[in-house]
């Protein structure tokens, strides 16, 4: 009698280390995100019919005359934060097998040789170094986008200010494609500190500074304050020494897309606060906090309000990124409910900056067209096309080359970075009953 021999799965054997199996499946994700899109963008028609109705719709812009269709992008981009991660997973899952891993062990508790505070003052000395560094080439020079820059950016926030002290009613009375806390404290500094281009320019300084301040804090939330410090030193020193990029526009504060992680980080600092420590331990109680006042998962959902009042789409992220640290965190009803009532708290106060009248629904009708114009095809800049992926089936729509080297690598890099860390954040051993290691990271992309 003979048996067949079962192929040798003993440590020894041969096998396809996890790394290297999950960036196969990380290149197969890619080509396989290349081939949906292809198929599925090629098959438009010469023009689209969102962009038909935004002409009809009187909506004039430079992608709509060139009869761009922006839904690509989206399109695009579902694609590959579904495709891509996954497909890392499977290819991770098939080396590391389905078998339980036990949960890494604590790290030892030793000391730090460095006090905790020593990293963030270094961040506070680092955002005032870049609110000081600027000088008054910056506060008094041209505007680097030339007079589009000035009219057309820092213009419209100066006229917006004009137009409220007039008694027009922000929303009701007066187009603006953000939030009112993006617009209404600059109005109060500018009543505090004088109405001129320079003293509008020193605040935005001021909102960058604060941005460096919230991206290390991000960091100091999502994985702790022994390494998220200095981790937070090194990207504040980072980001210094990068800006101002977008400045002095106010809505290319690096503020802006810092709120969007504040929600999600302080979730998890509370968590973290209560005995959650991520990928070490597992307390027997959800994560709760018995002051209310005091509570982080209150203060999470407070940030993600700040956000969406400053800003709709941020908002909109920041919502996300809460959402999902409380589940990967494994929140009880309590966190929920808590994060719930600092978000509608901080709303009211967001509702108090419009005032309690017809700019409310009008903030709400314009919240909605920043996601339908979009959609129709209005959007000032078309994403940069590096490899002709948004090309139709003659090879002449909505596609745009980048202009140089700087454009293209901006348009490959972020979606790369945030496909590969919702990757990571996937390929992790079995959970067992605390969140896993990799929950700030999954939660952050």
């Amino acid at each position: 009698m003979t048996s067949r021999r079962r192929p040798d799965r003993s440590p020894g054997g041969a096998r396809i280390p996890p790394f290297l199996a999950g960036l196969l499946g990380l290149l197969l994700g890619l080509a396989l995100w290349w081939g949906l899109c292809r198929i599925l963008l090629s098959a438009r028609p010469a023009l689209a019919a969102s962009v038909i109705e935004a002409r009809r719709l009187g909506l004039v812009s430079f992608t709509v005359q060139q009869g761009y269709d922006t839904g690509q992008e989206g399109l695009a981009w579902l694609l590959g934060s579904l495709v891509v991660p996954v497909m890392t997973w499977v290819g991770w899952l098939q080396a590391r097998g389905p078998q339980a891993v036990g949960r890494r062990s604590a790290e030892p508790t030793t000391p730090p040789s460095t006090p905790a505070w020593v990293p963030l003052l270094g961040v506070l000395a680092v955002a005032l170094a870049a609110f000081l560094r600027a000088g008054d080439d910056f506060v008094f020079g041209p505007n680097p986008w030339g007079s589009f820059g000035l009219l057309g950016e820092e213009g419209v926030y100066l006229g917006a200010v004009q137009a409220l002290r007039t008694g027009r009613v922000l929303y009701a009375d007066l187009d603006f494609p953000y939030g009112p806390l993006l617009i209404q404290p600059l109005n109060a500094w500018l009543w505090t500190f004088g109405d001129t281009v320079a003293d509008a320019r020193r605040y935005t300084l001021l909102l960058q500074s604060v941005g460096i301040v919230g991206a290390a804090g991000a960091l100091v939330g999502l994985v702790g304050l022994r390494r998220g410090g200095w981790l937070g030193l090194g990207a504040a020193l980072a980001l210094a020494l990068g800006a101002p990029l977008f400045l002095p526009t106010l809505n290319g504060v690096l503020l802006r897309p810092v709120l969007a992680f504040l929600p999600a980080a302080a979730a998890f600092a509370g968590a973290r606060r209560v005995g959650f420590v991520p990928g070490q331990s597992a307390p027997t109680e959800r994560p709760t906090w018995p002051n209310p006042l005091a509570d982080p998962f209150t203060g999470a959902g407070a940030l993600a309000a700040v956000a969406l009042f400053f800003s709709f789409e941020v908002g909109a992220a920041g919502a996300v990124g809460l959402v999902a640290s409380l589940g990967l965190l494994n929140a009880g009803r309590s966190s929920w409910l808590r994060a719930l009532a600092g978000g509608a708290g901080m709303s009211l106060l967001g509702f108090a900056t419009i005032g309690f009248g017809p700019g409310i629904p009008a903030w709400f009708a314009q919240g909605w067209q920043m996601v339908t114009l979009p959609a129709l095809g209005y959007q000032a800049l078309p994403y940069p096309d590096v490899f002709g992926l948004f090309r139709d089936s003659a090879g002449t729509f909505g596609a745009f080359a980048p202009d140089d080297v700087a454009t293209a690598l901006w348009s490959i890099i972020p979606p790369i970075t945030i496909w590969l860390a919702l990757a990571i954040g996937l390929c992790r051993p079995r959970p067992g009953p605390g969140p896993s290691a990799h929950a700030p990271l999954l939660a952050a992309a």
